[in-house]
């Protein structure tokens, strides 16, 4: 059933035109999340396009991730969002 509904998921994505992102797109997952399940979260992830996308898992972790680890969530964004803030060309 899972596999039906993500290929419907899919068709209705496509067919909607939705899914195609101009710009970088991070999901930040945490393995434990009852809100977001990581397998429809990671299989809508794999439908979208994007000049650069990342699927971060952290283990363990629920949906209320930035709030009940902020110094994880903040290493991450730092790790992987600021260098890209940090190269894009400021509109004048």
């Amino acid at each position: 059933m899972g596999d039906l509904h993500a290929a419907a998921g899919e068709i209705r994505t496509r067919e909607r035109g939705q899914g195609d992102f101009s710009i970088p797109l991070f999901f930040f997952e945490g393995t434990d999340d009852l809100v977001t399940p990581v397998e429809p979260a990671h299989a809508y992830f794999e439908q979208v396009r994007a000049p650069r996308k990342e699927f971060v898992l952290f283990k363990g972790r629920d949906h209320f991730l930035p709030f009940d680890r902020p110094d994880e969530f903040l290493a991450q964004l730092m790790e992987r969002v600021r260098p890209l803030a940090l190269s894009t060309p400021k509109i004048q």
